[in-house]
């Protein structure tokens, strides 16, 4: 099965309440199944944490994270990271501020 992993900045952009065609956990029907880092949640959590509207935001988080598989951020994907991330910081240097 193909897995497709959102990052934290496509998460924040998605409705409290997805769409029904978002496969549920676990779904052997589908052929593609979203998932989250353990990283990606923990960011959520922290930008919801921070809201004047905490608890809503929480609430949010927690409707939305269920939808997906949250996968671990172990050793080795720390490692991938550190491998691959001076190539981001390089093209977002060339490309500029996104805001």
């Amino acid at each position: 099965m193909l897995r497709y992993m959102l990052d934290t900045n496509v998460c924040i952009r998605v409705p409290a309440r997805p769409p029904a065609r978002v496969p549920a956990p676990g779904s052997t029907r589908k052929r593609t199944a979203p998932c989250i880092s353990a990283v990606t949640l923990a960011e959520l959590l922290h930008g919801a944490a921070k809201s004047d509207r905490a608890a809503e935001k929480r609430h949010e988080v927690e409707r939305l994270t269920a939808r997906f598989d949250v996968l671990p951020f172990d050793g080795e994907a720390a490692g991938h990271f550190g491998d691959i991330r001076p190539a981001w910081s390089a093209r977002a240097a060339r490309s500029g501020p996104t805001t």
